[in-house]
């Protein structure tokens, strides 16, 4: 279950419902905590009201929902994209631990291949080559080697992170 802060999320909510990263529960959760920061569509209500509440259901109004709240619904390549942009943003400025932040990334964009359209490395499709290595390093560091190596795997993360995003 994702917990929302809806003033500043909503694209991010809506980016992550686009990639396949919420379930019914986590819609009815945003249905009801943006009603409560006192957004109002009947949308939102209709997802409250209904019961039993199923995917097939709740899905369809959520994105009713977020368009009456003037939001629009991004393909799933662009949400991917969305998403990747939001963490490394976040990376960016310091404000994360970029190991932790990278493996929340992972898990939101856990739909897409990422060795779909691969020229020499996984992920390199999007661009996430390099941060896909070096999350995966931390596997390779030797023991004795390990604190050290952690920061300057950390270092590398937050410095690709930049550059991703200035090329990107």
């Amino acid at each position: 279950l994702v917990s929302f802060d809806v003033s500043s999320s909503d694209p991010i909510v809506i980016a992550r419902y686009v990639a396949g990263g919420l379930g019914t529960e986590d819609l009815v959760e945003y249905a009801d905590s943006t009603l409560m920061e006192g957004a109002y569509s009947d949308y939102l209500v209709a997802i409250l009201d209904e019961t039993p509440k199923s995917w097939n259901t709740i899905a369809p109004l959520f994105e009713l929902a977020v368009r009456d709240l003037g939001y629009p619904v991004p393909s799933f390549e662009d949400a991917i994209i969305q998403l990747v942009r939001y963490h490394l943003e976040l990376i960016a400025a310091g404000t994360v631990e970029p190991l932790l932040e990278l493996s929340v990334l992972w898990k939101d964009i856990k739909r897409f291949d990422l060795h779909k359209d691969v020229k020499h490395y996984v992920g390199d499709a999007i661009g996430v080559d390099v941060l896909y290595g070096l999350y995966f390093a931390v596997d390779d560091l030797e023991y004795s080697k390990r604190d050290g190596g952690i920061q300057e795997i950390k270092s590398e993360i937050v410095a690709e992170s930049e550059r991703w995003l200035k090329n990107h």
